[in-house]
């Protein structure tokens, strides 16, 4: 009854794994198909750096040392955020 492409659907699902008491929730978006390691037993602790500054980051520089910033990020901050 919901419509396709409609994020309720993703919402019902995350409702019927709750009520079952699920001990994780993993999910991707449906327009996408999971590769191999998507099946792979999870962790729930990661290991991430910790960001002392309370000024604008780009977080990508964390991942990748290609010159990239997720949409939203302030360009004229691009210079002076954290390497």
């Amino acid at each position: 009854m919901l419509p396709e492409n409609s994020y309720a659907r993703k919402n019902i699902g995350y409702l019927i794994a709750m009520r079952d008491n699920a001990d994780v929730i993993i999910e991707t978006d449906d327009d996408t198909f999971p590769g191999p390691a998507f099946w792979h037993d999870r962790s729930r602790s990661v290991l991430a750096q910790v960001i002392e500054r309370a000024d604008w980051v780009n977080v990508y520089r964390c991942f990748t040392h290609h010159h990239i910033w997720p949409r939203g990020f302030a360009v004229e901050k691009l210079h002076g955020c954290r390497d």
